[in-house]
């Protein structure tokens, strides 16, 4: 009876619009699996910030195999014996920190108040690719990481740099094992690089609380430092066929970053801190970008790492909603948060020519179309991996779903996050990564089971005079 209930379960998700079309009862686990067409391995999943705080990873039939409790899911990210690196705290006072399989505590950085990401030394973006000598360090070497939040040991209060109240810092920080800072960089120093006019300045100075969510209204907030950059992502660029081929703006060394609010995504010169490469904030004035359409609000911008197909190609979730500055449009009479789009789309962009080489939307997928386009959607977090067979894995935040898509963008694998923390009624989660099953020796390998859907005309909820409605397959 219990594999019949999840069939019938997984049927709803044949259509995977029914989860990104606000349903108010939908399954959740494991509902779509192709093991002749997934790349096989435990997926970790990191919850937003808010709720019961705790990572865990699953397997590819979504069976729980680890949770490590109070472990928040922002930054979180497996390292090779299993161990894992992520943050302990609370939305505004979160450190680094890498553990053991067991939880101990084998680094932590208390130097500033950890956002969105860490990434250790050995591989540039902290996902898994089968090329030699790219795992990233479980002990020494560097990490890299960003530090948003004000009012933090190591980070300060820029007030100089924009009219009307303090901002926040948005630091990207590189430090060795012992805590030390080897690098440091503010996005606040580099402002004029931006590309910003001065009809975004303006709408910047007068901002004291920059793009909440009730749609990227400026809300007075008294002396409330301003969020104004908001970069969700940091990485380092990683050996490339364009540095190879001489093109020096793509030093391994270099930093790539991106500002969800300002809509820009760049890569900073490690050795003289100057921003050598950029997309937006102006999309119009390049016809190449201009074809592309703007990117908005993204996050988990990084370059695909090497041996794995597309490297040297961007990877964004492109997430649509709002973002950028600039004239007061209606729905942004302040100015900002005056791009909007009310779709998400994944692209693989060449950085080079800027050329869109594969591109996942509901749309493109045959999930969607110009009327509903929003069937894949989520305008806050997400992200997507490269896997080693050519898939893209995609986190859909905003519904805590997961799904790996081939290049031909079928869906062969799909998980709805399934611990139902936040009786809000959301249930996000921030990032999800795959790693291969030998990079967690102290679990025994899974067996795999394939999950196929039942036909959607043929799943029904039904009474039947019990006192709690089931899913039934109709026959």
């Amino acid at each position: 009876m219990k594999t019949k209930l999840k069939l019938a379960l997984a049927g709803m998700a044949l259509i995977p619009s029914l989860v990104s079309s606000f349903p108010s009862v939908y399954p959740t686990g494991t509902l779509i699996y192709k093991p002749e067409k997934a790349w096989g391995g435990y997926n970790l999943i990191g919850p937003s910030w808010w709720g019961d705080a705790s990572t865990y990873m699953v397997d590819m039939n979504g069976k729980v195999v680890k949770e490590w409790k109070g472990l928040l899911g922002h930054s979180a990210k497996i390292l090779p014996g299993g161990h894992i690196s992520g943050q302990f705290g609370t939305i505004k006072k979160a450190t680094a920190h890498v553990l053991d399989w067991d939880g101990n505590v084998i680094w932590k950085y208390d130097g500033a108040y950890n956002s969105h990401d860490i990434n250790r030394e050995g591989n540039p973006v902290g996902y898994y690719t089968p090329a030699p000598n790219m795992e990233p360090k479980v002990k020494g070497g560097r990490t890299l990481l960003n530090a948003q939040f004000r009012g933090t040991k190591g980070q300060k209060v820029r007030p100089e740099v924009m009219e009307g109240g303090p901002v926040e810092g948005n630091f990207l920080l590189e430090v060795d094992w012992e805590g030390n800072i080897l690098w440091e960089w503010d996005i606040n120093d580099h402002i004029d690089q931006l590309g910003l006019d001065e009809v975004a300045r303006e709408a910047l100075h007068g901002a004291h609380r920059f793009m909440s969510h009730n749609g990227g209204a400026a809300v007075a907030a008294g002396k409330s430092a301003v969020d104004w950059a908001h970069i969700n992502a940091v990485s380092w660029v990683g050996p490339n066929k364009w540095y190879d081929e001489g093109d020096e703006r793509f030093h391994p060394d270099n930093i790539l970053w991106t500002s969800r609010n300002t809509s820009i995504i760049a890569i900073t010169s490690r050795k003289t801190g100057e921003i050598v490469w950029k997309m937006g904030p102006d999309y119009d004035s390049d016809p190449r970008t201009r074809r592309m359409g703007p990117i908005i609000g993204s996050h988990g911008a990084h370059i695909i790492p090497v041996g794995l197909p597309g490297a040297g190609n961007l990877l964004v979730f492109d997430n649509g909603g709002w973002s950028g500055v600039g004239d007061a449009v209606p729905g942004a009479p302040h100015g900002l948060g005056t791009m909007r789009r009310h779709y998400s789309r994944v692209l693989e962009v060449n950085p080079v020519t800027l050329e869109v080489v594969w591109e996942y939307s509901a749309e493109k997928a045959n999930h969607g179309s110009v009327r509903n386009p929003h069937q894949f959607f989520s305008p806050f977090q997400s992200n997507a991996q490269r896997l080693p067979n050519g898939n893209t894995l995609i986190t859909e935040a905003a519904y805590g779903r997961m799904f790996e898509v081939t290049e031909d963008l079928e869906i062969v694998w799909e998980f709805v996050e399934s611990k139902w923390r936040n009786p809000g009624g959301d249930n996000p989660v921030f990032r999800g990564y795959r790693v291969p099953y030998d990079w967690v020796p102290q679990l025994q390998r899974p067996e795999e089971v394939a999950v196929t859907p039942p036909e959607m005309k043929d799943f029904r909820f039904e009474g039947r005079g019990e006192k709690v409605a089931r899913p039934v397959v109709l026959k």
